[in-house]
């Protein structure tokens, strides 16, 4: 789920028909079984309720639909990030190692998930992301995708949202 409303606005202004909401990961607003492929984008290591969030996803999976998830594997070739980290120990020996802080981004780990919560033919990828710069210099990030099939539909009783910021129908 997009984070804040501006990414919302965003998107539904490049993308007419999309239904694109502000919401928490682990109150979902659609009916259960509304998508064949449910895409969380760089998202899973941010939820801090991982398992409450992939459960709403299985929830609005359609049976025999895909769940999959890409997530940046800070472990390998983040470039950007390792330089952040290091400058932040330089300035302050006691600031949380960056390994440490970030969790669902090898493959193991996003199989694992997936395997918790009763997908099958669950499938990883190390994907590479390269980007040019306007000074012509090619950077590569690496990420992790991860997919599976939900064994069977997930059925959950409809509930408001935590937060009442949006209410399952």
């Amino acid at each position: 789920m997009p984070p804040s409303a501006s990414f919302v606005a965003g998107c539904v202004e490049r993308l007419a028909g999309v239904d694109a909401r502000v919401c928490p990961a682990d109150a979902l607003p659609w009916t259960d079984d509304t998508f064949d492929l449910v895409l969380p984008q760089l998202v899973l290591n941010f939820l801090p309720g991982v398992h409450a969030g992939v459960e709403e996803m299985l929830r609005v999976t359609s049976p025999g639909g895909t769940l999959c998830a890409c997530t940046w594997h800070y472990a390998r070739d983040m470039q950007m990030l390792r330089t952040f980290w290091a400058a932040a120990l330089e300035l302050d020996p006691r600031v949380p190692r960056e390994r440490g802080t970030t969790r669902w981004c090898s493959a193991e780990e996003l199989e694992a998930l997936w395997l918790e919560h009763g997908l099958a033919e669950v499938r990883t990828a190390a994907t590479c992301v390269r980007s040019m710069r306007s000074s012509g210099l090619v950077s590569g990030t690496a990420a992790t995708t991860t997919w599976g099939v939900p064994r069977e539909p997930s059925r959950s009783p409809p509930r408001s949202a935590p937060c009442g910021a949006c209410v399952r129908p």
